[in-house]
């Protein structure tokens, strides 16, 4: 009978301990959610509520403390350094929105908020991760005012736009109207007073990718690099050595990052990985943009530099861009037509490995090539069987490719960076042979590589 009891009282101790164990787990989860929810509350709300002191309203007060009302702003010789700040609606670009934006070097679009004042500090350290947590489906644009591409983006109903703010681009040196800015939105003495410390720092660097073979590091020449000014962007480019120079002097810090184009050749992001749709249309969009993150300005007193180490998109393109670069050496040295200018390469990351091709779209101009871009697209993407496939398609015409570089972005294959770069060659090597051959005689063989009659 005592057995019995023991056995039972065992039995009600076990069920008792995890029936608390479960409950417990329960409640730490429920809490970490709570706090989770918090936390998200708490970055948007401070990614919308401090004000850019770089707005055109800010500055505007600045002057007036310091007693510069004589100033003009917003006149026509003030233009070049008035900027819109816009959220729109990605499902709204056309193709012929996309070459209007295309063409426009000034102008920088990104996934998330990027000109909201909150996330200039060292505080906030707003990296890749925050960055993809603040996507909220929409594209925000900082492009300056009175141009054709504001106008575009203001008037184009589909897009849904909404101008959040209008932003000044104070001269670099004029740091006392730059402070006076800082103090008219609630910044203290004292953290004014931490931006002298190291003050108008330009960041210098270089950009790099590893190759997996030799385990070295390599230089990327011609890669965008680029850098905001409170959401007002400012590029330069990677020279010979993969190095570059900054033209800003930055007071609080920056937010950074790199872009796979350059007059040589356009990398373009093709997501096709998962539920795909929709990443392919904001980073087709946006191009091949990579978000190195929040720079302090002290830590502009050493290089800053990109080195694309993992198995990720950015190092995709930096390879790409090196390729082109030892294309054009290698042809010239051995006096070879190189491949032609302003080159369109789809930078393709697929769940599955197929084969790559170079269609020379973008250079058919003398052709009518509607259909074929559509057997091409179709069959590059396997889209047929998606409902919204016409809206992507619409979409690409905007910047049909001369080469597709299609890569698996799941798994980094074995000799993946040699396999890469001789596919690249051989892919530069057909667009060669375009430039030698003509366009008559590529439109044929297009044809009759996607069984056109």
């Amino acid at each position: 009978m005592k057995l019995q009891k023991r056995k039972y009282f065992l039995l009600f101790t076990i069920i008792t301990v995890f029936t608390i164990f479960i409950f417990t787990s329960c409640k730490k989860e429920i809490q970490q959610e709570v706090i989770n929810k918090k936390i998200e509350k708490k970055l948007v709300k401070r990614t919308v509520s401090k004000p850019n002191p770089f707005s055109l309203a800010n500055i505007n007060k600045a002057k007036v403390t310091l007693g510069r009302t004589d100033e003009p702003i917003d006149k026509d010789n003030e233009n070049d350094k008035v900027y819109s700040y816009i959220k729109f609606d990605p499902k709204g670009v056309t193709g012929e929105i996309l070459k209007l934006l295309e063409g426009d070097s000034s102008i920088q679009i990104l996934a998330f908020p990027f000109a909201n004042g909150e996330l200039y500090n060292d505080e906030f350290a707003l990296d890749e991760r925050k960055a993809i947590e603040l996507a909220d489906g929409n594209l925000y644009a900082v492009v300056k005012k009175y141009t054709p591409n504001d106008e575009l983006l203001k008037s184009t109903s589909t897009l849904n736009a909404v101008v959040l703010d209008e932003l000044y681009l104070p001269q670099e040196e004029d740091t006392t109207l730059q402070f006076q800015a800082f103090r008219e939105i609630g910044y203290t003495e004292p953290q004014i007073d931490r931006f002298r410390l190291c003050l108008f720092k330009r960041p210098s660097g270089f950009v790099r990718y590893l190759d997996t073979e030799t385990d070295m590091m390599n230089n990327v020449k011609g890669m965008q690099v680029w850098g905001l000014v409170f959401g007002i962007p400012i590029h330069t480019s990677t020279d010979e050595n993969g190095y570059y120079n900054f033209p800003w002097r930055f007071n609080a810090g920056t937010i950074m990052g790199t872009k796979a184009k350059n007059a040589r050749v356009n990398i373009k992001p093709l997501n096709t990985q998962g539920i795909w749709i929709s990443t392919l249309t904001y980073q087709f969009i946006v191009g091949s943009v990579h978000i190195h993150g929040w720079v302090g300005s002290c830590e502009m007193r050493s290089d800053v530099n990109f080195d694309f180490r993992e198995h990720k998109q950015n190092r995709f393109w930096a390879q790409l861009m090196h390729a082109v670069t030892l294309h054009d050496q290698y042809t010239e040295a051995d006096d070879i037509t190189r491949a032609p200018g302003n080159l369109t390469i789809y930078a393709h990351w697929a769940d599955i490995d197929r084969s790559s091709s170079a269609p020379m779209l973008g250079h058919l101009t003398d052709f009518n090539t509607a259909s074929i871009a559509l057997q091409y697209l179709a069959d590059l993407l396997g889209a047929e069987t998606h409902n919204d496939f016409p809206n992507i398609f619409n979409l690409l015409t905007g910047l049909l490719p001369d080469v597709t570089i299609r890569t698996n972005g799941t798994i980094e294959r074995r000799s993946y960076s040699a396999r890469l770069m001789q596919i690249a060659f051989h892919e530069l090597g057909h667009a060669s042979h375009f430039q030698r051959a003509g366009q008559s005689y590529w439109y044929d063989v297009i044809r009759a590589t996607l069984r056109i009659h």
